[in-house]
């Protein structure tokens, strides 16, 4: 991996572990290696259409915080945000907020 995306991948990382501490939450998945898929996939994993979900399976950045109540607990990766940030719904019900291929069809 070049210096340049190293640099990259460790300031998304910084940024994902900031976001996830501030709020304590119980997310599956690690900063680093959301960070890691982020700089070596970016949004070619994101499933068409207006959900996180597709006929392959859920977005890889797609996840639950398991301190959060049940309607208020969905986390994006590629976001950095969860239900309970501003601009940021209904990511419980795996509906999606990052509006990445929203106009193509599942």
């Amino acid at each position: 991996m070049s210096n340049r995306r190293q640099v990259e991948m460790r300031e998304i990382e910084a940024g994902l572990v900031e976001s996830v501490e501030k709020f304590g939450m119980g997310l599956s998945k690690s900063a680093k290696e959301m960070a890691h898929l982020r700089v070596e996939k970016g949004e070619a994993v994101i499933p068409a259409g207006i959900y996180c979900y597709d006929q392959n399976g859920n977005c890889p950045y797609w996840d639950k915080a398991a301190n959060r109540p049940e309607q208020d607990n969905g986390f994006c990766w590629l976001l950095g945000k969860g239900d309970w940030d501003d601009g940021v719904g209904e990511l419980w019900d795996q509906c999606k907020c990052c509006g990445v291929n929203e106009g193509m069809d599942a």
